[in-house]
């Protein structure tokens, strides 16, 4: 989930400068988890050096979905020395990351966003809930409950959804668990962060996607969106990451914690390559979500993002002047350009189109 920030180009979490802070703390945490390892081997610059280095024992599967891999932490480096401070006078001094209950709350977590974590359960189900150490809990819990408002208005067993179980303020969201990962790792040839160290596949090196699946990935993409806006729902944060596949290498689209459900306000807003230029204030609509279907279309057909070469504020810039990636010679180019262009209507318009390709 992207959540709204302060300017377009961070949209990680609402205008709190401690909940920026939290976002921040909360992705180290977890990297710690995931790498058995304690915060202190985790080489972190002075405060007036903006950025954490990240330690080589992460485990690939731990890298998390937020498209800048480069946390900044300058914040998160003063809190870190003022513990070292402390420890240097109680040598005895535990932190929340070194408790026998933190370390037992991230056991059987598989995946990890900047508000919620997602736990694999014994039921062979997923749990999505907030960080239970979070400074913003009250808020992102009423967004997870907006989330399980959308599931239960949805059909139930639709390909394109996921299932949804059961829901609670205290346990979170109980919904179905797609081992094969996000359309984004699987475009990149890149293990799923959904799978447990044993269940991972072989590297994918040498199998190619074809043609007739890349068609089939739009088309399941316009049919998901569609199905939502029939529903009163506008997704916000529409992307590869928010496309799980299942066993059949179909897509079903996911996280509608940001979203906005019969016009109600968003918690997130589109990424830059996906963005219809605008005030980043001004909600989401039919539009903006067709800008980013095209946007989607366009990484399925070629495994990147537009414009993935170019900084964010070079991109925005594009997008201002109505200039975008050649695609005349793609797969469904022209259904592209007529969303980046503003020329269809509805994301059922856009699956007919794709479909008459297939």
């Amino acid at each position: 989930m992207a959540s709204l920030g302060n300017n377009p180009h961070d949209r990680y979490q609402r205008i709190s400068n401690s909940g920026q802070l939290a976002v921040r703390y909360q992705l180290v945490l977890i990297l710690c988890t995931f790498a058995k390892t304690n915060y202190r081997n985790i080489p972190i610059a002075s405060p007036s050096d903006a950025r954490l280095t990240l330690p080589s024992t992460i485990p690939k599967r731990a890298i998390f979905t937020t498209p800048n891999m480069t946390l900044i932490a300058g914040e998160l480096a003063t809190k870190l020395a003022h513990r070292e401070a402390l420890e240097a006078k109680k040598p005895n001094y535990i932190g929340v990351w070194d408790t026998p209950g933190f370390i037992a709350s991230r056991a059987d977590v598989i995946n990890g966003g900047s508000t919620s974590l997602i736990h694999l359960l014994p039921s062979g189900h997923i749990r999505k809930n907030v960080y239970p150490e979070s400074r913003d809990k009250e808020r992102i819990t009423d967004r997870l409950e907006i989330e399980s408002r959308i599931y239960a208005r949805l059909p139930k067993k639709h390909p394109r959804l996921l299932e949804m179980f059961s829901y609670s303020r205290e346990e979170g969201l109980v919904l179905e668990y797609m081992p094969q990962g996000d359309l984004g790792k699987y475009l990149r040839g890149e293990d799923p962060m959904t799978r447990q160290e044993e269940q991972l596949s072989p590297a994918k090196t040498g199998v190619g996607i074809t043609p007739a699946q890349r068609l089939q990935w739009a088309c399941d993409a316009a049919e998901a969106l569609a199905l939502l806006h029939g529903h009163g729902v506008w997704h916000c944060d529409v992307k590869a990451l928010n496309f799980l596949l299942d066993e059949e290498l179909r897509l079903k689209i996911i996280d509608f914690e940001g979203s906005s459900l019969d016009g109600c306000e968003a918690g997130a807003v589109e990424m830059t390559r996906y963005f219809l230029p605008r005030n980043w204030r001004e909600p989401s609509t039919a539009t903006t979500e067709l800008f980013a279907l095209g946007s989607l279309v366009y990484e399925i057909m070629t495994g990147r993002e537009p414009y993935a070469e170019l900084k964010d504020e070079e991109v925005e810039a594009l997008f201002v002047e109505k200039k975008f990636p050649p695609v005349d010679d793609l797969p469904c180019g022209d259904v592209m350009m007529k969303c980046w262009l503003e020329e269809v209507k509805s994301a059922e318009e856009v699956y007919f189109l794709i479909k008459a390709n297939i």
